[in-house]
């Protein structure tokens, strides 16, 4: 089965010392997502976590006729501080999840790019 990646909006810290970036969707047809981090934020990155969700932050909330979880989920803290102190992407494989985001920042300036996003997909 053929793949193609796609570049996806950056995670940006949204205000200084903030305590997320704004959240990813869409990326429910996604095969693997990988995030490369900007040096800068991997230069003082304690605590940070990457937390998922089932409700796409690009959809409204609720959908019609839907029920899902409204709130956001750590899946990894240990991946991301390897990732992170290694100045390494990190690949996301076996996607489950819509919404994507990361949380715990204290370092963070507003604006800045915490990480680029790609997402694999197959065609």
């Amino acid at each position: 089965m053929p793949y193609i990646v796609k570049n996806l909006p950056a995670l940006i810290a949204t205000s200084s010392g903030s305590s997320v970036t704004q959240a990813i969707g869409k990326l429910d047809d996604a095969s693997s997502i990988t995030m490369f981090f900007a040096s800068s934020y991997a230069a003082g990155t304690t605590g940070s976590v990457i937390q998922i969700s089932q409700f796409d932050p690009f959809d409204p909330f609720p959908q019609p006729g839907v029920t899902e979880s409204s709130g956001f989920y750590v899946i990894s803290s240990s991946a991301l501080a390897f990732a992170t102190t290694n100045s390494n992407a990190l690949v996301l494989s076996n996607i489950s999840f819509r919404g994507l985001r990361i949380a715990s920042l204290s370092s963070a300036i507003a604006g800045e790019v915490i990480s680029w996003v790609s997402k694999q997909i197959s065609v």
